[in-house]
């Protein structure tokens, strides 16, 4: 399978912001979930959406009469949740249970964070553009390119809650206890609004690519959970019928460093006793097996 090179875009899209990335890998994704077997910090999930982005590009500009920067999208990657820093990550599950006016508020606490941040690193570069003007543009969201980004980037957080999904985490397979609806759930009706979030994407939106229409609704994410197993190398080059994310696991192994990343539990490890499954599972499960 042909690597994606990312020597020239990745690497030195980091030195001279060594607080930064710091700051990033800090961050863990995900926070509200206490067990996920394959968790990522904000660092790794930019690196995931750079090479999801390199991947879709050549795609996205044939259909957008070449309206898409390149660069300028790939320097937005790099940036599109630095607001983070300063706000901890919470994810949409937690804010959709906000009423209207927690929502504004949060808005504007991200304001003022973004302003800290451009105070702090604004003059620097990351792929030739002011670390000022990236995050400005990603906080309005108005330009096609942070559109795009946003849309790589939901397309990214799919697939991590999929991963779990596929690799036998049962938090996965339900909601949680603030969450109105599964997160996968919650994924699967985002992709059925996408020309409604993003109005300047609209010519590509037209388009079947598996970014754009990942798969039809799971039915039943018990019963995926159930079939699930741990990953492996066998396993993540196997198809499993989703059409989103077989391309989004194809994509990871492109980079060098993408088995590692697909197969190696590093946070929030610990054996899954049937005793565990049994209470998350509830009424799906009884005595180590699916009703």
């Amino acid at each position: 399978m042909e690597e994606v090179n990312l020597v020239g875009l990745w690497e030195p899209a980091v030195p001279g912001f060594e607080d930064r990335n710091n700051d990033l890998r800090r961050i863990i994704r995900w926070s509200e979930y206490a067990e996920m077997f394959y968790r990522t910090n904000n660092l790794q999930h930019y690196k995931d959406g750079l090479v999801i982005l390199e991947e879709f590009l050549p795609f996205a500009t044939q259909h957008m009469g070449g309206s898409i920067r390149p660069d300028l999208a790939r320097a937005l990657m790099l940036v599109h949740d630095d607001v983070e820093i300063r706000t901890s990550d919470v994810s949409g599950a937690v804010k959709s249970t906000w009423p209207e006016e927690q929502v504004r508020m949060w808005k504007e606490f991200e304001r003022t964070s973004m302003k800290m941040l451009v105070s702090e690193f604004g003059d620097r570069k990351i792929m030739g553009h002011k670390y000022k003007d990236l995050v400005e543009m990603m906080f309005e969201l108005e330009e096609i390119e942070t559109q795009f980004v946003k849309l790589v980037d939901k397309y990214v957080g799919f697939n991590e809650a999929l991963h779990e999904l596929y690799g036998q985490n049962p938090l996965f397979a339900k909601k949680g206890g603030r969450d109105k609806e599964a997160a996968i759930r919650r994924y699967e009706r985002m992709f059925t609004q996408l020309e409604r979030q993003y109005p300047r994407l609209e010519d590509l939106l037209k388009q079947d690519h598996p970014i754009i229409q990942p798969a039809t609704r799971i039915p039943s994410l018990e019963q995926a959970w159930y079939k699930g197993r741990p990953h492996t190398e066998a396993s993540v080059q196997r198809k499993t019928g989703h059409r989103g994310y077989d391309f989004w696991r194809e994509t990871i192994l492109k980079d060098p460093d993408g088995m590692d990343r697909l197969i190696t539990q590093k946070l929030g490890i610990r054996p899954i006793h049937r005793q565990l499954i049994a209470n998350i599972l509830g009424p799906f499960y009884c005595n180590g097996h699916m009703t």
